[in-house]
């Protein structure tokens, strides 16, 4: 997202379905 921490804007980028533990991997 446009205000998400550096983190954030790569799994929304990516795909913004990703499950939770790929998104905490």
């Amino acid at each position: 997202g446009e205000k998400a921490p550096p983190g954030e804007y790569w799994r929304e980028s990516a795909s913004p379905s990703l499950p939770l533990a790929a998104r905490l991997a």
